[in-house]
């Protein structure tokens, strides 16, 4: 028999896994079109990356509209930031 609490661990449990297949997946096929799309633009391509080594943003553009791309970038990355913060406030708070 399983009690009320093994209920709701399994199901988290399978939908985490679940939905970090799905996100792996969905990378996987936005890098493939990114590099398709690449391959068949004749070399007039523009790209803006952010990478986060802690608190330490590292910022790699290039190509003719990498200013816009990178406002972008940014903008993306503070919402996934503040995102991540509500989610995680909203997260503790329930705990309580």
């Amino acid at each position: 028999m399983t009690t009320d609490q093994e209920v709701p661990r399994t199901l988290h449990k399978r939908l985490s896994q679940s939905l970090f297949i799905v996100g792996f997946i969905l990378i996987l096929a936005g890098i493939a079109l990114v590099t398709t799309a690449t391959a068949y633009s004749n070399g007039n391509t523009s790209y803006s990356i952010i990478i986060f080594i802690g608190p330490i943003p590292i910022t790699i553009t290039g190509g003719p509209q990498a200013a816009l791309l990178t406002a972008l970038a940014t903008a993306l990355t503070i919402l996934g930031i503040v995102s991540f913060v509500l989610i995680s406030g909203a997260r503790q708070d329930r705990a309580r």
